[in-house]
């Protein structure tokens, strides 16, 4: 899912990773050096990074997790800001929109 980044680099947007598991983190950071690419990886916990000036979120998080984060980050971000799930959903919270049945799109006032 990294090459998602830089794709978003490639059509002009700025593009920051937070990965808390150490692993997927340096390969990411690995990844940004093949492609050198100016994408931002950071390590660290995404309840942890201030959000409200994300256009779009991008998450691939297990149900738990989601479950975990759903409350906070939601008010956390923007009313314009776009969550995106891969293919899994929040528990408490109405999709807007999906896309080939695994992109899952919401937004905080839906």
């Amino acid at each position: 899912m990294v090459e998602l980044f830089f794709l978003a680099e490639e059509k002009g947007m700025k593009a920051y990773g937070v990965e808390n598991n150490l692993i997927l983190y340096l390969f990411s950071k690995i990844l940004k050096k093949i492609k050198k690419s100016k994408a931002n990886f950071i390590r660290s916990d995404l309840r942890k990074i201030d959000l409200k000036e994300c256009d779009y979120i991008y998450l691939y998080l297990l149900p738990k997790f989601l479950e975990e984060i759903e409350e906070e980050i939601f008010e956390k971000i923007s009313p314009k800001t776009k969550i995106i799930s891969y293919k899994f959903k929040f528990p408490n919270k109405k999709v807007k929109e999906v896309y080939l049945d695994k992109f899952f799109i919401y937004e905080k006032n839906f």
